[in-house]
């Protein structure tokens, strides 16, 4: 699984963004600046795959009326100034927006088994994106995975002669998991007692930008 591809359409899905916006949400999911060094190849493969568009940038050109001069060649030096002065605006401001294709593979993305721990803070991120049946598949895969380590680390015998500090950190490492599991426990009921309205990533339609979820709050421990 792609993580920045899960990370980029997923804010795309929510609103259009430039590659400095887009820059800053993807700091504030993973708590680590992502350099435009890997944003905008990564940007450039999925537009080359037909996930994401370029946007017009209608805003914040900064052109002014062109001056009459009473002279053709002033004001068609003038013009092409202004010209050029758009362009370059356009250039800077490139924006990116999802398209249906790129709702498919976000959708894909969000059903993808996944090892890696990075991945469920974000799957868990955009859940809302997903019908209520979609999301508890994630959830019950997330407390498999838990249930599995957590009975794997009770199983493990420990050496007599460990020292009361890896006694400590095998019962630290249980006790993680265990407050996990419980999370995801009440995640899991909360799911079936009240779900949410889903905003689908595979909706044809529905324009960018006009998904506006409540911001989900993730538990520090989920990736212990």
């Amino acid at each position: 699984m792609s993580l920045t591809d899960l990370a980029v359409l997923g804010l795309l899905s929510e609103q259009d963004l430039h590659g400095y916006e887009l820059q800053k949400r993807l700091a504030d999911l993973s708590g680590t600046r992502v350099s435009f060094g890997s944003l905008y190849p990564a940007l450039s493969r999925l537009e080359r795959e037909g996930a994401v568009r370029a946007v017009d940038d209608v805003t914040g050109t900064g052109t002014a009326p062109l001056p009459a001069t009473g002279s053709l060649a002033g004001e068609t030096a003038a013009f092409r100034a202004a010209l050029r002065q758009v362009r370059r605006g356009r250039r800077g401001r490139k924006v990116y927006g999802i398209t249906d294709a790129g709702r498919a593979r976000l959708a894909e993305l969000l059903e993808a088994p996944a090892d890696d721990d990075r991945a469920f803070p974000l799957q868990l991120t955009f859940l809302h994106l997903l019908p209520t049946s979609g999301r508890t598949r994630i959830l019950e895969r997330r407390r498999a995975q838990l249930a599995e380590r957590l009975a794997a680390v009770e199983a493990r015998p420990l050496d007599r002669t460990a020292t009361r500090w890896r006694r400590a950190l095998a019962a630290h490492e249980a006790e993680s998991l265990a407050r996990d599991l419980a999370w995801v426990d009440g995640l899991i009921a909360g799911a079936a007692e009240s779900p949410e309205p889903a905003a689908s990533v595979e909706s044809a339609t529905e324009p960018a930008g006009a998904v506006r979820p409540d911001t989900v709050t993730t538990n520090g421990g989920t990736t212990a």
